[in-house]
C-alpha cells in the first residue's frame, strides 16, 4: 500500500515466529498435495529451511580429489 506522499509500497508488518510458523506449517501441509503449487515469500521460504547451504566448500572438494592410492 502506498502512502499519498510516497510512491513507494510500504514494507509488510514483521510476522512473529509464532504467526510465520503456522502459515508455513499450513503451505507445507498444502503442497503435499499432487499437482498443487503453493507460493511461499522469501521469509517463508527462508523459515522452511530453504536456503540452508550444505554444499561442499571448494577446500573440501579440491582435498577429495586426491587420491593417495594413485601416487606415481
Amino acid at each position: 500500500m502506498t502512502e499519498p506522499n510516497n510512491p513507494l509500497p510500504s514494507a509488510p508488518a514483521r510476522r512473529t515466529h509464532e504467526e510465520l510458523a503456522a502459515i508455513v506449517r499450513e503451505k507445507l501441509i498444502e503442497a503435499m498435495t499432487p499437482g498443487r503449487i503453493v507460493e511461499f515469500d522469501p521469509e517463508e521460504a527462508e523459515y522452511a529451511g530453504a536456503f540452508i547451504e550444505d554444499a561442499m566448500s571448494e577446500e573440501d572438494a579440491l582435498a577429495a580429489m586426491y587420491d593417495p592410492r594413485n601416487d606415481d
